[in-house]
């Protein structure tokens, strides 16, 4: 199989696409360094498979410059509320927003950048199966993140008027 290039994401969304197979490095700009970031990478094939993504999160400078802590431990456990690229693998269901919901104003989770921000009525759709945090793996005008199962109708048995 032939490696074509890779698909970097942040914080749940595609930033680059290096359609080099030598990639050494990439420079992502213009980041909030006080705050988690998420970032994963993904190999791109020839045929258009990808490989598993590589996750890593990084916790922020604040962490390191903070002379006084020497927790190595992150406060947050990520490890259910991150979202994953290959979310889009499994079921796939189509579900309309209850509400206005925007993140970065109205999560209360220290996560938000990793939330899905959406309209009442649009439609999104969900990849696999609901977490058991209540989150999905969801897309809405070519944006996906995590979603809140309790901000979604499931759009399955509903007759338009």
């Amino acid at each position: 199989m032939q490696l074509i290039g890779y698909r970097i994401f942040l914080n749940g969304r595609l930033c680059q696409q290096p359609g080099s197979a030598h990639l050494a490095k990439a420079v992502v700009e213009n980041l909030d360094l006080s705050r988690p970031q998420y970032f994963a990478i993904q190999s791109v094939a020839a045929n258009g498979q990808m490989s598993p993504s590589a996750e890593v999160v990084f916790e922020g400078l604040e962490r390191w410059l903070d002379a006084g802590d020497k927790s190595t431990e992150s406060d947050t456990d990520f490890s259910e509320i991150l979202p994953s690229p290959l979310g889009n693998s499994g079921p796939q269901r189509t579900f309309v927003a209850i509400y206005d919901y925007n993140p970065s104003m109205q999560s209360p989770h220290d996560y938000a950048e990793s939330e899905l921000r959406f309209n009442a009525g649009d439609l999104i759709t969900v990849f696999g199966n609901q977490r058991s945090d209540g989150f999905f793996w969801a897309e809405v005008s070519r944006q996906s993140s995590n979603a809140s199962q309790k901000s979604l109708q499931n759009t399955v048995g509903r007759t338009s008027r």
